[in-house]
């Protein structure tokens, strides 16, 4: 996706930093917007507690149209 601006959810910044304890491992910190009504991942923890796996495009035109 890099240098494509198709996606779901605008990434306002980001910072990639070693593990203190476990140089092998790696911590990402990521800043999406906010939305006064909800965010995607609050929807994708409803579908994933419901056990839905897979959403037709007008489900993801709707939750998107909520976020807004």
């Amino acid at each position: 996706y890099k240098n494509n601006n198709n996606y779901i959810v605008e990434l306002v910044d980001h910072t990639v930093q070693r593990h203190e304890k476990i140089p092998e491992f790696k911590i990402v910190y990521m800043v999406f917007p906010f939305y006064p009504r909800g965010n995607l991942v609050s929807v994708l923890q409803r579908l994933y507690d419901q056990e839905i796996e897979f959403m037709i495009n007008e489900q993801m035109q709707a939750i998107l149209n909520l976020l807004d």
